[in-house]
């Protein structure tokens, strides 16, 4: 397990924050800017939704994404995942799905295919004891750098939205992306690394932030 720091920014202040962090830290040697796309499942009864509202210490959360180069059509793999949070830990099991990626893309979310795809993290020893279903996908612009000094791994997400979502428990149609930025931070520690620290003057927020969280509270059409 390692440590997540979550820091929320109005949009109107990622471009300059992008360009500091870019300043102050060294870009990813494995992965540059992309596209993320991911699907969100939950239960029946939305307990991975209702889990992160109430703020529970001990969270489960399973997804499939993909990515694409900036601006370009989804290829490759795809990835099956699913992630508990304990406390401000977390651990994370991925699964590989070969050459994925693109049939995925353009999946419905009611395609009974989706229900199968979280067995293969049976393959990482990892057995579901409910059913979980595709409920929500969304995509972002995701920047990865590294604190040379921590090797701190960062990440700054822009353009957040919704793609689709399930309609039996939302209303059809495309919002608008989220007026905000996230800036993730991944390492051993439960502090910033002290050249990441000037960030909070630049008014990025320490937060528990869930995209899926938050796009949930935008698309809902009803509270539960």
């Amino acid at each position: 397990m390692d440590r997540e720091l979550k820091y929320v920014l109005p949009a109107g202040r990622v471009p300059f924050v992008a360009r500091w962090l870019a300043a102050t830290c060294r870009p990813d040697p494995r992965f540059g800017a992309n596209d993320v796309f991911t699907v969100y499942y939950d239960t029946l009864d939305q307990q991975s939704i209702h889990e992160k509202i109430d703020s529970d210490y001990v969270k489960t959360k399973v997804r499939v994404r993909w990515y694409a180069p900036a601006g370009d059509a989804p290829r490759g793999d795809a990835f099956v995942e699913v992630k508990r949070r304990i406390g401000d830990r977390r651990e994370k099991v991925r699964v590989v799905l070969p050459g994925a990626a693109a049939a995925l893309a353009g999946r419905p979310l009611l395609d009974p295919a989706w229900l199968v795809v979280p067995r293969e993290l049976r393959r990482e020893g990892v057995f579901l004891d409910t059913l979980f279903r595709p409920v929500l996908a969304l995509t972002y612009r995701r920047t990865r750098l590294v604190e040379a000094a921590s090797g701190a791994r960062v990440s700054c997400d822009t353009a957040i939205r919704a793609t689709t979502a399930h309609p039996s428990l939302f209303v059809a149609g495309t919002p608008e992306p989220l007026p905000v930025g996230v800036i993730e931070v991944k390492g051993p520690s439960d502090e910033l690394p002290m050249p990441l620290r000037t960030m909070t003057r630049f008014g990025a927020r320490l937060t528990a932030f869930s995209k899926y969280a938050a796009v949930w509270e935008q698309l809902r059409t009803r509270p539960e």
